[in-house]
């Protein structure tokens, strides 16, 4: 994603329908939870107030629009779904994300989808939970992302089972560099929001200036 993006490393199983029934999420969540081949954390921070960071995280499908606008790489396809949005990575990872989780000091995703991609000597389908957990003091906001990750079968979990080394560095990899590119557009939000609104026209535009 920037940080809900880099959250996409997941389909097969791309056109199985999101459960929308909370029990079933919650479900699904504590599964991944426990059974998860790949287990990724790291801390973050970024220089802005707290509400900005939040609505950050719940406009994915606008920050990944400005991602593009500022010609940031990889070029993502970004499209929205019924619930969650679909994201398309020219380098080989597809997959759906949706917020299953929204608190005070944390936003929570579940993805899935599939990677083949270079670094990645196999092709994988599978989900994950990535998780925010984050508190500001009113400048800046502090907090971890983890990503937890299995195949979405016997067959696709051995297979991550034998590269998460890779997955995890592809992981560290996307989520670092991501978030770097996503804190130029977060600075701008901050200090020149006029400057983005000069580079959006309708419905972009109308979300951006709703949004911030």
């Amino acid at each position: 994603m920037k940080f809900s993006i880099c959250l996409l490393s997941l389909v097969s199983i791309l056109f199985i329908p999101v459960p929308s029934a909370g029990a079933d999420r919650d479900l699904l969540t504590k599964q991944v939870l426990e059974q998860a081949t790949v287990k990724y954390r790291t801390d973050f921070a970024v220089e802005a107030p707290l509400e900005i960071w939040d609505k950050v995280l719940a406009h994915p499908l606008l920050m990944a629009r400005l991602w593009n606008v500022y010609n940031f790489q990889p070029a993502y396809e970004v499209k929205d779904q019924k619930e969650g949005v679909l994201v398309i990575d020219p380098s080989g990872i597809k997959g759906k994300l949706a917020m299953t989780e929204s608190r005070p000091d944390g936003r929570s995703f579940y993805g899935w989808g599939s990677v083949d991609h270079w670094a990645i000597p196999s092709f994988i389908s599978a989900e994950g939970i990535f998780r925010f957990r984050y508190t500001g003091d009113g400048r800046r906001v502090r907090g971890t992302f983890e990503a937890f990750m299995k195949g979405d079968n016997k067959a696709t979990d051995f297979l991550m089972k034998l590269v998460r080394g890779k997955v995890k560095n592809l992981l560290h990899r996307r989520f670092t560099n991501n978030l770097n590119d996503m804190k130029k557009i977060i600075a701008d939000i901050v200090q020149n929001p006029d400057q983005i609104r000069g580079r959006l026209t309708g419905g972009d535009l109308k979300e951006f200036n709703n949004a911030f």
